[in-house]
């Protein structure tokens, strides 16, 4: 049970880190085209589609709409018309942030089947469904790993710590109610602003030489950085001073640590 849940973090780490992302069902594009580019379906209109790579189908619905320029009516007309005609199709999936993660390609297409029905006791949109077969398709994988990141927390060039954080810092402004004269109307107005403790979370073999950093006297600043794989420019990077510590919870492998401070600056 320890190595299933070995290999499950370390799947998730892998998503953490941007090494690789799931398909969306509903993330994906289909335009279609002839060689010439004389005729085409528009990728705006597609609905649904099913791809059945091993007898070489494509079962799409595609939206009944008045747009006749890239529009479904068209372009299947066009293919019936001269099946003789390379035309080729491109299918695109993306991540839930709409990253390209790969594209099918396929080609020599030909209509097997098209229909629309309509139904008076339904409302829903009406779909233009049809079939198509090809002789052959590519597949090209687009998705590039993102580069690693992590922030970390330095005193000075030898109190280096990687950190995970909870927040950036951030300032909170109170609210304080005003009364009018006569005491009937209550205005809220801006009031004393506060800056949000930093929360951290640091591998638990460092925590002591951490806490010794972070309460010794001859540091009179930290920086938090996000530093971008072997960069050794930040990013981004805040300089904290006034800062002590409040809480710290320790676990096997990690620490959550609490940090209140009395001013920040953001360098870069």
């Amino acid at each position: 049970m320890k190595d299933k849940h070995s290999k499950q973090n370390a799947k998730f780490d892998k998503i953490e880190k941007g090494e690789f992302s799931f398909v969306r069902q509903f993330r994906w594009t289909l335009e279609a085209e002839s060689i010439d580019g004389s005729d085409s379906l528009s990728e705006q209109f597609q609905k649904k589609i099913r791809l059945d790579l091993h007898n070489k189908f494509l079962h799409i619905e595609s939206y009944e709409t008045t747009i006749e320029e890239g529009g479904a009516h068209k372009w299947l007309d066009a293919v019936a018309a001269d099946p003789a005609k390379k035309r080729w199709m491109i299918f695109t999936t993306y991540d839930g942030s709409g990253t390209p993660i790969y594209r099918y390609q396929f080609n020599n297409l030909k209509i097997v089947s098209r229909e629309v029905s309509f139904d008076y006791e339904s409302s829903d949109t009406a779909n233009h469904k049809f079939v198509i077969s090809f002789d052959t398709f590519t597949r090209e994988f687009l998705f590039k790993p993102s580069k690693a990141a992590c922030w970390k927390v330095n005193f000075s060039l030898q109190n280096s710590y990687n950190v995970k954080i909870l927040n950036r810092p951030s300032l909170t402004i109170e609210e304080i109610e005003s009364r009018s004269e006569d005491g009937k109307k209550i205005t809220l107005v801006p009031g004393r602003a506060k800056w949000e403790d930093l929360h951290l979370i640091i591998d638990r073999k460092y925590l002591n030489s951490f806490i010794q950093s972070l309460t010794n006297d001859i540091f009179d600043k930290m920086t938090l950085g996000l530093y971008i794989e072997d960069d050794k420019n930040p990013k981004e990077l805040w300089v904290i001073t006034g800062y002590s510590l409040i809480s710290f919870n320790a676990t096997d492998n990690e620490c959550d640590i609490k940090i209140k401070f009395s001013n920040v600056k953001l360098v870069t």
